[in-house]
């Protein structure tokens, strides 16, 4: 089924959220790229309440729009699942962690990774070695 068939088959809420997201993520790749992370992040949070979706449901629309662009990191996933989940009604939190020294095997690069957590669980941004990650605050 070609994309567009399936964005037909879509009901009128999915397709809603795949907007959402589709602008959510260019305002992501616009303002990693222009603005500072703290007024990013303080310019997403100030975005006017939607009605209410469920987690699951953002969580596949935000994956959707970030497997069909190019470039996604997971930063820019984990900003716009967290924008849009506070949007319709959820409290996430966005994780920023680095893998612990031991785990890096001799390596000297730093490896970061970036997820969301809401009502305890991962949303978006879940990796096998989780508990490798030592989380900033």
């Amino acid at each position: 089924m070609s994309t567009w068939a399936t964005i037909r088959s879509l009901s009128g809420a999915e397709r809603q959220l795949l907007a959402e997201a589709i602008q959510l993520r260019l305002i992501v790749w616009i303002g990693l790229n222009v603005f500072r992370f703290n007024a990013l992040r303080a310019y997403l949070q100030r975005r006017p309440v939607s009605h209410h979706q469920r987690i699951d449901r953002v969580a596949w629309a935000v994956k959707a729009v970030s497997h069909r662009w190019p470039g996604t990191t997971c930063l820019a996933e984990a900003l716009v699942v967290e924008a849009m989940l506070r949007r319709h009604g959820h409290a996430p939190v966005l994780k920023i962690g680095v893998k612990h020294p031991q785990a890096l095997e001799r390596k000297r690069s730093l490896e970061a990774h970036a997820w969301v957590e809401c009502e305890g669980v991962v949303v978006m941004g879940e990796v096998p070695e989780m508990a490798d990650y030592a989380v900033l605050s």
